[in-house]
């Protein structure tokens, strides 16, 4: 028969060959060792038994988070990056893909973001992969939003003439602006 103590949780079982699942459940992100404890009894006799005990150890997780001075601005748009990534001793490697613009290995990355359009906002997800010096992985999306610079441009029928004198204004303006502004000189 088998005597199977699981760590820390209590966990015991008489199973020949047990499930074994280990949590680390620190807060703050350090080694965690479990001893796993095994006695194997002779048939029938429960004074003849062999004992053997191993520690291993449980390695804490990461959390992969970051924060953005601006997620959402025109064209051209630039980012600070701050990592805010958990994990054991601060100490993990990072990898900062910015959908189709590229990736960065930096800490804190700075990146600028555009968009080509004159009509529609561009989102981008940016994934943080954060891998912890064990091995041990996570990773956060989030989403920036590039909104296009409409250009500026106008048609007008005449440039000069005598006071007071009309001019026809056409607005060949291209972008999504919801309002047009006018000025005249002395307007401004």
């Amino acid at each position: 028969r088998y005597e199977w103590s699981l760590g820390s949780n209590g966990t015991s079982t008489s199973q020949q060959i047990p499930d074994l699942n280990f949590i680390n459940s620190t807060t703050d992100y350090t080694i965690q060792t479990e001893k796993l404890k095994l006695k194997v009894f002779y048939k029938g006799d429960a004074t003849c038994f062999k004992e053997v005990e191993r520690s291993v150890d449980v390695y804490p997780g990461t959390r992969s988070d970051f924060a953005m001075d601006v997620t959402e601005a025109c064209n051209p748009l630039v980012v600070n990056f701050t990592n805010e990534t958990k994990s054991y001793n601060n100490s993990a490697s990072y990898k900062w893909s910015f959908g189709s613009l590229g990736s960065s290995g930096d800490v804190n990355p700075k990146y600028t973001f555009t968009n080509l359009s004159r009509t529609e906002r561009v989102t981008y997800a940016v994934k943080l992969k954060s891998t912890s010096i064990h091995g041990c992985s996570d990773s956060t999306t989030k989403t920036v939003v590039v909104r296009p610079i409409p250009k500026a441009q106008m048609a007008i029928n005449t440039a000069s003439g005598c006071a007071p004198f009309n001019v026809d204004v056409q607005n060949l303006s291209i972008g999504s602006m919801p309002t047009y502004t006018f000025w005249l000189d002395n307007d401004r």
